[in-house]
């Protein structure tokens, strides 16, 4: 599960990383690629805490779209799916509060944070 998630938010950084480099530091990608970077390091602690090695790969992450409009489209339709991601992971790893403590603030900033920074770009 932890790998799942991590790749996940190694995808997105990289993909929102793309965007900045394509279009500069425009909002909310700059932002949120810092965000993802957190984000990682907590499931890297996680991991480490419960002796679970994660992949040393990093994603390369999404060409950028052709538009800053199609790129908030984008990060739109990605934070959806980590929300869905998340819904999924969580309920198999119950028995791992620390897990599900990471895990649960992740869907939260997708859900709560990233989402709605998405929509009110595109």
């Amino acid at each position: 599960m932890l790998t799942r998630a991590i790749e996940e938010e190694r995808d997105a950084k990289a993909t929102y990383d793309n965007v900045v480099a394509a279009f500069g530091q425009i909002p909310p990608f700059s932002q949120i690629a810092r965000a993802e970077a957190q984000h990682i390091a907590e499931l890297e602690a996680v991991a480490a805490a419960h002796q679970v090695a994660l992949p040393a790969t990093a994603s390369p992450g999404r060409p950028a779209p052709p538009t800053r409009a199609a790129a908030c489209a984008a990060g739109v339709a990605a934070e959806q799916a980590d929300v869905q991601l998340y819904d999924e992971l969580i309920p198999q790893v119950r028995a791992y509060p620390d897990v599900v403590r990471v895990l649960d603030g992740l869907r939260a900033a997708s859900q709560d944070n990233h989402l709605p920074a998405f929509q009110r770009c595109a």
